[in-house]
């Protein structure tokens, strides 16, 4: 009786910190927006005001991880990332298994760039960090200058995020990638570095919305990979390069799944 007790007493305390945690995430973004990232404004030198803007995301980020993680809503595992934030000009190509893996990557990337949905340039909780961090909006009408403007920041020296399965991964289905991310590696000639994310129990997926909480708290774990090598990928056609590198990232993905449990 007393473990029963415990055990929903555990589930509806994790039940309120992650509906409180998804609360904060938006007022955050919100206050952001409106009173902090309008003064960077003043700042003339764009290069300036955008780092600046990334560390200002990075360092909120890592507050909101440690706050679910202080309150039992998660616990998590990072390995790998020295390889990411000693070096400048990455394409990081991660899995995509919950709501919450790209809060993860900015809070423990340096200075990373990222496409974003156009739609939350717009949107009165996000429109700030988008804009004053120059995140990259995919407008699905320009697929071609979208890759351009990716391969042209990342010779820049930006560590740019790209999902290359497009959507967060259906549970219980095997890894399938969209040719994006390969087109940008193939047109850039850009080794990709990986990152193999999962939670256990799943959660936050396609399939789960905020409210859906887990038996138990969702343990992250993310693992940065060493740099794929496109070189055997490359055919005398961009076209078909992208195609045969897209399938070796889908096998190397598959095989490197992580299990994704649902208890």
């Amino acid at each position: 009786m007393v473990a029963f007790i415990l055990t929903r007493f555990n589930y509806h305390w994790r039940f309120a910190f992650t509906a409180l945690s998804f609360a904060l995430f938006g007022v955050g973004g919100l206050i952001l927006g409106l009173l902090v990232f309008p003064c960077f404004l003043i700042i003339p030198n764009l290069a300036r005001r955008q780092k600046i803007a990334r560390s200002v995301i990075q360092r909120t980020f890592r507050i909101f991880i440690g706050f679910m993680r202080f309150f039992g809503v998660l616990t998590y595992d990072v390995s790998g990332f020295d390889k990411i934030n000693q070096r400048n000009g990455l394409l990081i190509i991660p899995n995509h298994p919950t709501l919450l893996d790209v809060v993860f990557l900015v809070a423990f990337i340096n200075q990373a760039d990222c496409i974003v949905k156009a739609s939350l340039f717009n949107n009165p909780f996000m429109f700030g960090a988008t804009r004053t961090a120059r995140y990259i909006p995919n407008r699905s009408d320009d697929a071609e200058g979208l890759v351009k403007q990716c391969i042209e920041r990342i010779q820049n020296g930006s560590n740019l995020i790209v999902f290359p399965e497009g959507t967060r991964t259906v549970v219980g289905q095997p890894v399938t990638l969209k040719r994006g991310a390969a087109n940008i590696a193939v047109r850039g000639n850009i080794n990709p570095t990986p990152i193999l994310i999962s939670c256990t129990p799943s959660s936050l997926s396609k399939a789960h919305k905020w409210y859906n909480t887990p038996p138990k708290k969702m343990h992250f774990t993310f693992d940065v990979q060493n740099d794929f090598l496109i070189a055997s990928a490359l055919s005398p056609t961009e076209g078909l390069s992208a195609r045969l590198l897209t399938k070796q990232l889908t096998h190397y993905f598959r095989k490197n799944q992580p299990c994704q449990n649902s208890n």
